[in-house]
């Protein structure tokens, strides 16, 4: 009586909840997935990228490829995880397996999603939740983490639409569920490039060096080199007066050294994230990227053509000049949050690095620009010549000289007490940068 009972019961769940037919675990089984063995003997991929186990990371996938079949063990915080396959980064058009808490047991089902929406539960579309080449294995819920095994043929069928056998791009997600109803979101992300999941790969193996080399190559560029460079050719000229170096201003060589560094060392950063993803890649990052190489490359060539110091077009040529290496170190400096919230392991330290740098170094520059004004004195006419002969020679606007009522008279103590301050603020920003610089360095060590 008791198994006949048992029997009807089962039946009737069955025939209710269709969906879960075939990949549902009426037991919370204990399964554990951790990384031992990547990617010699399974594929991974873990956030972040230093944990170990389905115990301590946020979201892990293994998987090991077979003949014809990749077997996928996938965990995340949260009440679903979902794993995703796209030629695409995107959410959109995304071929996925969701394992989630169901109303009896846990499920694993298939979706096609579209666009941004949440994924529909439609009890009578049976063949597109379980079709034919997926295969639930284990799923389970235990300490607030959703596990889970499951088996996809690597050739495409009609609701699952990829080719494994192909490079694509990983889409993972996590969150909450309610009954059968998919949640928004609290977590998603991507590959950083297509991958092929026939063959093993760890993300964390040599490739994701290229990836932590480009970060550094780039922030040493702009946050380094490049803030040195401007501040150097924007306050340091009247500082320094007639000093030479190379048979050239002092400032101006400094100038063109720090310049000439930022294009290399981006240079250099781009060619390393080519070979880290193979293609142009999708995205705000790559495309703010071309701007600042445009603006980058503009700059040595429009130095090239500058008029002689004495031409009144020199005027045009400076604020030109200046303009184009304002927006340069702007989409840098933005398109450096963007590459560090593409990281994982980099948007807390990473941002906060970034953060510091740029909150001091408005405050100088604001601060410095109210100092420069104060001490100023008015001039007749709206720019200046400063001429020594030199091509190197500018023509300055009143922000960029100080007029002293007496040019040949010894310093006064409140012009020495200036010079020691403008001393004092320009080693005060070679030191943020630097310190900055070491301290993102350390950052990516962790992140290693």
């Amino acid at each position: 009586m008791y198994l006949l009972l048992s029997s009807i019961l089962i039946g009737f769940a069955l025939l209710v909840f269709p969906r879960c037919s075939l990949s549902t675990s009426p037991k919370n089984l204990p399964i554990h997935i951790e990384k031992s063995g990547c990617p010699k003997t399974k594929g991974c991929f873990s956030f972040p990228e230093d944990c170990k186990s389905s115990k301590d990371c946020d979201y892990l996938v293994t998987y090991l490829p077979g003949k014809e079949n990749v077997t996928f063990s996938v965990s995340a915080k949260g009440e679903y995880v979902a794993l995703g396959f796209n030629d695409k980064p995107e959410m959109g058009g995304t071929d996925t397996v969701i394992c989630f808490k169901a109303r009896i047991g846990y499920a694993i089902a298939h979706f096609s999603l579209v666009g941004h929406d949440s994924p529909q539960y439609d009890p009578a579309d049976r063949a597109s939740l379980a079709p034919q080449g997926m295969k639930g294995l284990d799923v389970s819920y235990e300490d607030g983490v959703i596990k889970c095994r499951f088996e996809r043929q690597k050739d495409p069928t009609k609701y699952m639409k990829y080719d494994l056998n192909k490079n694509l791009y990983l889409i993972f997600a996590r969150g909450k569920s309610s009954g059968e109803f998919i949640k928004e979101h609290s977590w998603k992300d991507t590959s950083w490039k297509k991958v092929n999941v026939s063959t093993l790969l760890e993300i964390e193996g040599k490739e994701f060096d290229l990836l932590l080399a480009h970060a550094g190559l780039m922030f040493l560029a702009w946050i380094g080199f490049a803030t040195v460079g401007i501040f150097t050719s924007r306050y340091r000229k009247s500082s320094w007066g007639d000093k030479k170096l190379l048979n050239s201003d002092l400032w101006f060589r400094i100038h063109q050294v720090c310049m000439l560094s930022t294009i290399v060392l981006s240079l250099i950063g781009i060619i390393v994230i080519f070979v880290h993803v193979g293609s142009f890649a999708e995205g705000a990052h790559p495309i703010i990227g071309i701007f600042i190489l445009a603006f980058m490359i503009a700059q040595p060539i429009m130095a090239f053509f500058r008029p002689d110091p004495q031409a009144y077009s020199r005027f045009l040529f400076n604020w030109i000049h200046r303009l184009v290496g304002f927006f340069a170190v702007v989409f840098a400096i933005l398109n450096c949050y963007l590459g560090i919230n593409m990281v994982d392991g980099l948007k807390v330290k990473g941002n906060a690095t970034l953060s510091v740098f740029v909150v001091i170094m408005v405050l100088v520059i604001v601060l410095y620009e109210v100092f420069l004004f104060r001490n100023a004195k008015p001039v007749l006419s709206p720019f200046s010549v400063d001429s020594d002969g030199q091509d190197n020679v500018q023509i300055n606007t009143p922000a960029d000289q100080v007029v002293h009522d007496e040019p040949t008279t010894p310093q006064t103590t409140t012009e020495k007490r200036d010079s020691i301050l403008r001393d004092v603020v320009f080693y005060f920003v070679l030191t943020l940068c630097l310190s900055c610089c070491l301290g993102f360095f350390i950052v990516l060590g962790t992140v290693v």
